[in-house]
């Protein structure tokens, strides 16, 4: 069931556009705001408590019985004229394997954060990779001042859209590492499908091994790359 739903909120995202008849999705606009709210409302499903900061990105906790996050997901931004998989393919992946977890009633002695990156594509201001340079502070605030075709500034746009002023945001403490999942256009949903419930089990199996002692992980240096390889030949 995964495998499908995962597809299928792909499909109820490619809704959120602006442009009839085309994935278009721009940073700071209505369209990223639906993305959010649909994306938002499957992490709460999953059982993460969610928020926003104040760039747009989407964040769903998870929480552990330990210290340290694991970061899973990618961006709800697109190009013009997107194919419907690029980035919400990886924000989707990642909500299914916390579900998971929450359906199973099991916690790993970490936490998972899902992320739903604001603007990496850059297509609306020239500035890719915002969401990601905002979360670990090497936003360059220069482009604050960078204006888009219709001469708004970013600063007046982010003001807009979410009602905040720009900050850069800080990581939570003790990241483990992040698993970032994103696929070009034109692939089938059909070879996407059948390979979706197979990246699940390889997020939730590089998460379990993240979930062993450190002596352990230290001796495991074939087990880590094994997880990494299977992640490649499945997809």
């Amino acid at each position: 069931m995964l495998p499908r739903i995962v597809i299928e909120r792909c499909h109820y995202l490619a809704r959120c556009s602006q442009d009839a008849g085309a994935i278009t999705r721009p940073f700071a606009t209505d369209a990223m705001r639906c993305a959010n709210d649909l994306a938002g409302e499957w992490m709460r499903e999953a059982g993460m408590s969610v928020r926003r900061d104040n760039v747009g990105n989407l964040i769903g906790r998870f929480e552990g019985i330990g210290d340290g996050t694991l970061l899973l997901g990618s961006h709800l931004d697109t190009v013009r004229d997107a194919g419907k998989y690029d980035g919400p393919l990886g924000v989707n992946i990642a909500i299914a394997a916390v579900q998971r977890l929450h359906d199973q009633g099991r916690h790993l002695p970490f936490a998972i954060e899902v992320l739903g990156f604001a603007d990496e594509e850059g297509l609306r201001f020239g500035s890719t990779y915002l969401g990601s340079r905002a979360l670990a502070g090497t936003f360059d605030q220069a482009d604050l001042d960078r204006v888009d075709a219709d001469g708004m500034t970013m600063r007046e746009a982010i003001a807009a859209c979410y009602q905040s002023q720009f900050l850069n945001m800080t990581l939570p403490g003790g990241i483990l590492g992040d698993v970032h999942r994103a696929v070009r256009h034109g692939m089938r949903s059909v070879v996407v499908e059948r390979v979706a419930g197979q990246v699940v089990q390889v997020v939730l199996a590089a998460a379990l091994l993240l979930a062993l002692p450190s002596p352990v992980r230290a001796w495991m240096p074939w087990a880590t790359l094994a997880v990494v390889a299977f992640g490649v030949i499945v997809w």
